[in-house]
């Protein structure tokens, strides 16, 4: 009877730790299917986002379900400027979105019910806005078609205009003209439509000691003038030959001061050029000229409206013997000769190389085309025959 007290006693010491024992048990089926049992078989779970309740999948990746039921583009910051101007609706700062009260992490996914989630649009970037006025070059225009004599009809005057720019960028974002610019007017002369049987010679690159006496003296016998266009570095080096030029009724004009290409200049560069070769001439003979000639004949209308602004006329040609590749002196009379018309301007040249061709054809050109009832004039006095004042 003892041993059986006894037996019963051990029992009802265990039943109050297997009731416990099955109680946690029960806890834990309990949790773990109201826990785990949505997440595996993705059964819906409550959620909230901004505090309103949504049943979702468990499962499902938070961003996916907020890319599907609130479109997260909609709640992207806008680019803007402090205008109040919308530059780029989606530029700004993305959605801030939160779970459970962290900043979410790339793929994190809803796991459980009662997750709360906050949506906040992102902030907008915003770019300051400032207003500065520029200066609006004036345009050029050149008239009377392809004239080979140009000179300035009215200068051109620089306008303004008031622009807004985004600071960040540096774009210009609006532009408004406070005062409008002035364009420089060219006027070309064609000087192939004067009646006159009269034709210029024209010679480039001296004075050039040698051939510029040789030629002065040829234009001397014939009774001729001619226009001379002098390098400024050749009228510095040789003053008494462009004194020469001048004191035999001859017209000296100017060709740049080393004869760069002025294309390929600046404006202040080729500003130098030319004042640098007035300067030259004014020393050698007392007076400045009025005439300019492109080297290479290489120029555009901006730097066309350059030149004449500083007071001068422009020459280019209209026969080209390219007597400077030295061809022969036959050949350099005979096209010469061939392609007078009334009103040409011929191109030669008496210095940036032996000339002798170029001396050597001179006569036979003057006679030939005096035979044919032409006579020699300054760029002066065509000019004028062009209609120039």
């Amino acid at each position: 009877m003892t041993e059986m007290c006894r037996h019963t006693a051990r029992r009802r010491r265990w039943l109050p730790i297997l009731l416990v024992g099955l109680a946690v048990a029960l806890g834990i089926a309990a949790y773990v299917s109201y826990i785990w049992i949505p997440v595996w078989f993705h059964l819906p779970v409550a959620v909230t986002v901004n505090s309103q309740p949504y049943k979702v999948k468990s499962g499902t990746k938070v961003r996916s379900f907020l890319e599907s039921t609130f479109n997260l583009a909609s709640y992207q910051g806008s680019l803007k400027l402090d205008t109040g101007q919308v530059l780029d609706p989606a530029g700004g700062k993305p959605a801030a979105i939160a779970l459970d009260g962290h900043p979410l992490q790339g793929g994190e996914r809803i796991r459980l019910g009662g997750n709360a989630i906050t949506l906040k649009r992102g902030e907008d970037i915003v770019h300051a806005t400032a207003q500065k006025t520029v200066a609006l070059a004036p345009k050029v225009r050149l008239q009377g078609g392809n004239g080979r004599l140009i000179s300035l009809v009215r200068a051109g005057r620089p306008g303004t205009a008031l622009q807004t720019i985004d600071t960040v960028t540096g774009k210009v974002l609006s532009s408004k003209v406070t005062t409008p610019a002035i364009d420089t007017v060219l006027q070309a002369y064609t000087t192939t439509r004067v009646k006159s049987r009269v034709v210029a010679l024209t010679f480039d690159d001296g004075p050039n000691d040698g051939e510029t006496q040789a030629i002065l003296a040829v234009l001397k016998e014939e009774k001729v003038k001619a226009t001379f266009f002098e390098l400024g570095s050749n009228i510095k080096r040789y003053p008494a030959l462009t004194r020469a030029c001048v004191a035999g009724g001859n017209l000296v004009g100017l060709h740049s001061w080393d004869h760069k290409d002025f294309t390929k200049l600046n404006a202040s560069q080729i500003s130098a050029q030319m004042s640098d070769s007035q300067a030259a001439l004014k020393a050698a003979t007392g007076k400045p000229s009025s005439w300019f000639r492109m080297p290479y004949g290489s120029s555009t209308t901006t730097i066309d409206a350059q030149v004449s602004g500083q007071g001068f006329r422009l020459a280019y040609w209209t026969v080209d013997p390219n007597d400077w590749s030295r061809p022969g002196t036959n050949t350099i009379a005979a096209r010469v000769i061939g392609a007078a018309r009334p009103g040409a301007v011929i191109l030669m040249h008496d210095g940036g190389g032996d000339r002798t061709q170029t001396v050597a054809a001179l006569p036979k050109i003057i006679k030939e085309l005096k035979a044919k009832g032409y006579t020699f004039v300054t760029l002066d006095e065509l000019y004028k025959l062009s209609g120039g004042k």
